[in-house]
């Protein structure tokens, strides 16, 4: 049989490689040299212009194939090629060049291979040893996909393996694709550098920050899954190219909810970079000294502004995200998640009060030590927001319920007391005196009641109050309406010494005043209080505030597992159990002293590194959300501290020293604070909101809590304001206008559109938190 030139080429190449090519009556069969083949699946034929058509049955594809025996796609074609033919060729090399066939979606092509060293040895047998390989995992750590490179005369060479359907494949990564080194991702605070490719993440790597890339080429950025990088400040760092400045653009379109964006010109800072260059030339002309590259970047970083556009910035910042209840350790995840689920609430409802709640149990029986000149006592100001009907009243029941327990066994016993010594010693019963001596909780009393309850219960308190709105009302206790008595709340934040005259009755004096404050507000009712006063004088940026968007009640047969609720209660039996240095005058302490706890080396370092990029984060704020920003980095310390002591409390296994703060506690503490920042900044967007943008938002949760997808007609029966089609079109078009959502084509059999939400805001009234986002804490049930 006469072979044309490239079906000649394929037979002389098998022949090379040791395999056997027999010829029919249509052209070739032979084993196929990209899988194990034992009989013969490959057919090779002449098409109609000469070239070669390579079919393997198993389903190998026929880069694959080529490679494997030493030739290149170019080979399979004659030398008359037509320019159609031609063009097509040049595209699928580029394409191969630049992603390594990687888009060809997650359908596999032949039966694939047990490991991926199997997989990778089809390209070896053609190209030899790899120069790079980088391998991408999912959240939990497991091998997902490999990329390699080879670096030819002819330039870099790009080729992937990936695992699907539990087999590894030549092919690319199934959508959505795990960002590089995610673990890392998820484990890491502040900033995260975006490179274009593997080889510049290494080394802006090697340089010290955190960084990442997406698999597969530049040119498919929004085939990954960029959602890990929600509420955290990214920098792109593309190459100095026209495709470099596409990726850039592309990351900063995919990166939907993230604090700020900036994209850095490396030609800014060094001007020699040849075209194409990236933080790898870079390090190469610093002649690898990657402080030097460091330094010089953070400074241009630091002047470089957000890319981030203000309405798109302001938008996200309404967007709910929800409370990463997978943070909680054991047995606190646990409650939370069956409290929501049998209440019908949002879990911050329950997180936030108890995180005061663990606070107050502790007290003033520990504090954490940053440097000898810096110790956070164990408070924590709390507010769930939420109208009428949201459940906060039974949420916030539920979270303070252990301690209310303590609570009413402390009256019990001093009842008893009270009880005996009149039986034995015929004095009066004083009830008040009951109630005044064996507190934990107060619900509801002015600053000078307060001082008096903390006066005789030293170690720790709680404030409960169903409805803050009245706490944050001092001027009805004020002589002189002015309010003032705020100042004297706020000196409880700290946890210092606080001592008032009286002129009737005895002063008052604490040696450490330490009160944790929880409870809820309707949003309009917080609209109204927090004025400039209180803006200003700082009181509202030491609360942490929840705001979950309003879902309607149902019946809900899930309850809460006796034996978490048991595991709760001795977890805060234990911790209430702890006691205070008993004070020593020869050592200066006339009072008793809290328990110091110290950080480990790595906890210490995670602090500072949030420490450094939080307060540079804080440049970009508006003053309101910068003050409440600056108390979130004392909040880092305490909740590390908190969670430390609940890990012991709970008999962790992998705590790694009782008497210090190790890296996974504080890591946990800077995760929650990054949320804190997230939501406070959104809680101050949506409470400064214009009527016409409190209706929007309002639509807009409405719409999403119908699967983000309503016609006309359903959104007018839905919300009694649009109850018109006119008006409900009116209210859909300014959404669209405003960038929400987008009206889809009409169904087939109708004249119907519908309007869609965009997928940042589809989410919104999600509260369900997503464990492969997130590093889990200690303790999994």
């Amino acid at each position: 049989m006469n072979l044309s030139i490239p079906v000649q080429k394929v037979f002389d190449a098998l022949k090379s490689k040791g395999y056997d090519p027999k010829e029919t009556d249509t052209g070739l069969v032979s084993c196929c040299p990209a899988h194990d083949d034992r009989n013969p699946s490959l057919n090779i034929k002449a098409g109609k212009d000469g070239r070669a058509l390579l079919k393997c049955h198993a389903g190998c594809f026929v880069e694959a194939i080529v490679e494997s025996i030493g030739l290149s796609m170019r080979d399979l074609y004659t030398n008359g090629t037509s320019s159609e033919g031609s063009s097509r060729l040049s595209s699928i090399e580029n394409a191969q060049s630049d992603s390594g066939s990687a888009d060809r979606g997650s359908k596999p092509k032949g039966k694939g291979f047990e490991t991926p060293e199997d997989a990778i040895a089809i390209y070896t047998r053609s190209m030899g040893e790899q120069d790079a390989q980088w391998d991408y995992h999912i959240a939990e750590g497991k091998l997902v996909g490999i990329v390699l490179r080879w670096d030819t005369d002819s330039g870099k060479k790009i080729r992937p393996v990936s695992i699907i359907d539990g087999r590894w494949h030549n092919e690319g990564m199934p959508e959505p694709r795990p960002l590089y080194r995610l673990p890392r991702l998820l484990e890491s605070v502040g900033p995260i550098i975006v490179c274009e490719g593997e080889k510049a993440t290494d080394a802006a790597i090697a340089c010290g920050y955190t960084a990442t890339t997406s698999p597969h080429g530049s040119k498919s950025a929004s085939k990954a899954d960029w959602s890990v990088l929600r509420g955290r400040d990214v920098i792109i760092i593309p190459d100095l190219d026209d495709a470099g400045l596409a990726y850039a653009d592309d990351v900063l379109t995919l990166c939907k909810g993230a604090a700020s964006i900036r994209i850095i010109d490396l030609s800014e800072v060094w001007p020699d970079l040849d075209k194409g260059g990236d933080l790898a030339d870079v390090l190469a002309i610093e002649a690898g000294d990657t402080e030097a590259v460091r330094s010089k970047l953070n400074a241009f970083i630091e002047q470089t502004q957000s890319e981030l556009p203000m309405e798109n910035s302001e938008r996200t910042a309404r967007n709910y995200q929800p409370f990463p209840v997978e943070l909680l350790p054991e047995p606190i995840r646990s409650y939370v998640d069956q409290g929501a689920k049998a209440i019908g609430c949002d879990p911050s409802y329950i997180a936030l009060p108890i995180l005061s709640m663990l606070a107050g149990a502790i007290g003033n029986t520990h504090e954490i030590k940053l440097k000898h000149s810096w110790r956070e006592p164990c408070i924590v100001w709390s507010c769930i927001i939420g109208s009428s009907g949201t459940s906060k009243s039974p949420a916030l029941e539920r979270a303070v319920r252990p301690l209310r327990e303590i609570q009413r066994r402390l009256y019990a016993d001093r009842q008893r007391e009270l009880d005996a010594a009149r039986c034995t010693m015929e004095e009066d019963r004083d009830d008040n005196q009951v109630k005044r001596s064996a507190r934990c909780v107060i619900d509801d009393a002015t600053i000078e009641a307060t001082l008096e309850v903390m006066s005789e219960n030293p170690r720790r308190m709680l404030l409960c109050r169903d409805e803050l709105a009245g706490w944050f009302d001092f001027g009805k206790y004020s002589t002189n309406k002015s309010g003032l008595n705020s100042a004297q709340w706020l000196e409880l934040f700290g946890g210092k010494p606080i001592h008032i005259d009286r002129r009737t009755k005895n002063p008052i004096h604490i040696p450490r005043a330490s009160l944790s404050i929880t409870g809820g507000i309707q949003p309009g009712i917080l609209r109204r209080v927090l004025n400039d006063t209180f803006l200003e004088n700082g009181l509202a940026a030491r609360m942490l505030f929840a705001m979950p968007p309003k879902r309607p009640k149902q019946w809900t047969d899930h309850d809460v597992n006796p034996n978490v609720e048991q595991a709760m209660q001795n977890l805060i039996d234990r911790l209430y159990q702890h006691t205070m240095n008993i004070a020593d005058p020869d050592a200066g302490t006339e009072n008793p002293q809290p328990h110091t706890i110290g950080l480990l080396p790595d906890a210490a370092a995670i602090f500072q590194q949030f420490y450094n990029e939080h307060n540079t984060s804080l440049q970009y704020e508006e003053e309101h959300i910068a003050a409440a920003w600056v108390k979130l980095e004392c909040y880092a310390a305490r909740l590390a501290l908190i969670i430390h002591l609940v890990r012991e409390a709970a008999g962790d296994p992998d705590l790694e020293d009782p008497e210090r703060v190790d890296a996974l506690s504080m890591r946990i503490a800077i995760q929650l604070v990054e949320w804190f920042k997230h939501e406070s900044k959104r809680v101050y967007k949506v409470l400064a909101m214009d009527e016409n943008e409190q209706e929007n938002q309002r639509a807009i949760e409405w719409i999403s809590r119908q699967g983000g997808e309503v016609t006309v007609r359903e959104f007018s029966r839905g919300l009694a304001q649009y109850s018109s089609s006119g008006k409900a079109q009116q209210k859909l078009n300014e959404l669209e206008g405003e960038g929400f959502g987008y009206f889809r084509g009409r169904k087939p059999r109708g004249k119907t559109q519908e309007f869609v939400l965009q997928n940042e805001y589809q989410s919104v009234s999600d509260t369900t938190g997503t464990a492969t986002s997130r590093p889990q804490s200690p303790n999994k049930s």
